[in-house]
């Protein structure tokens, strides 16, 4: 298993699911800060911390992030599933612009996640088990 860790120079990018709201991303955020990691950036599916000379235990990373209801993604497949689901939350939930619900939903997943739109499909249904359609069908129902 990964440790769910992406290096980007002097940062570490910790993949996150189940994050769905501001209120995910503060909680992250000050959940991260209580265990003294140096905190760069939380968004919607990713923190991003600070690696300079520190060891991360991730133990506890991990414990924080469950007992909040979230959790680290480690496989590459979750990862682009946790981006998708992140995409479409992101249009549909935090964007006040209507067109959002009329636009052609293949050409923007393809966009946000950089791959073919019926290879990401297959994979968010296979690990997901419903079609990205219905989950956009779905989040739009919660939002009203």
């Amino acid at each position: 298993m990964g440790t769910g860790l992406k290096n980007k120079r002097d940062a570490v990018t910790l993949t996150i699911k189940n994050m769905v709201c501001n209120r995910c991303v503060r909680v992250v955020r000050e959940e991260l800060e209580k265990l003294g990691l140096d905190v760069r950036n939380v968004v919607l599916g990713e923190a991003t911390v600070a690696s300079g000379r520190n060891r991360f235990d991730m133990s506890k990373i991990r414990n924080v992030l469950d007992s909040n209801g979230f959790g680290i993604v480690d496989d590459r497949k979750a990862k682009t599933v946790e981006k998708i689901k992140n995409a479409i939350i992101r249009l549909i939930h935090h964007n006040e612009n209507l067109e959002a619900f009329e636009m052609n939903y293949s050409e923007y997943i393809s966009g946000e996640v950089n791959a073919d739109y019926h290879q990401v499909s297959a994979l968010f249904s296979s690990i997901e088990g419903i079609t990205i359609e219905k989950y956009i069908i779905l989040q739009k129902i919660e939002r009203v």
